[in-house]
């Protein structure tokens, strides 16, 4: 197989994937690029970031959605 899946979408429900944070935040400017050509506007306060793998006690800083930061969680239900 060998296929990367970096974005799932199911009803009006986005994950992005990326092994690279500064990869992530270039997802999120193409989502909210996108999203303003098509008149679609994301809600960074229902929006969470979860960091899994051997790093995941780093600080790393948020990311943003347009203007908006995105805080990194625990968890995500």
């Amino acid at each position: 197989m060998g296929q990367y899946m970096g974005c799932l979408l199911y009803a009006d429900d986005l994950i992005l994937l990326s092994s690279f944070v500064c990869k992530l935040q270039e997802m999120l400017n193409i989502c909210y690029y996108v999203g303003s050509d098509i008149d679609m506007k994301f809600n960074a306060r229902k929006c969470s970031l979860l960091c899994v793998g051997k790093h995941f006690s780093s600080n790393i800083d948020d990311l943003h959605v347009g203007n908006e930061d995105i805080m990194w969680k625990d968890s995500v239900k």
